[in-house]
């Protein structure tokens, strides 16, 4: 995965997080550990969320298969 790869699939897992999915959704979707995510995220300064907490303005959200890494 390259450098640009890595930033657009960050970039959509903060998009997603915000939107209301949680570390276990994201890493479903991109092939990846619940830890990583969490991980991932807190690099880019995404504040935690107590668990079971989903905004209210939360939305399910479509994300290109081109987003979503093979491994």
């Amino acid at each position: 995965m390259t450098q640009s790869d890595r930033g657009t699939r960050n970039a959509s897992m903060i998009r997603l997080y915000a939107q209301g999915l949680g570390y276990r959704a994201i890493a479903e979707r991109f092939g990846m550990s619940f830890q990583n995510v969490q991980q991932t995220l807190k690099k880019y300064g995404v504040e935690s969320r107590p668990a079971g907490r989903v905004p209210k303005s939360a939305k399910m959200v479509h994300v290109p298969a081109t987003c979503i890494g093979n491994g």
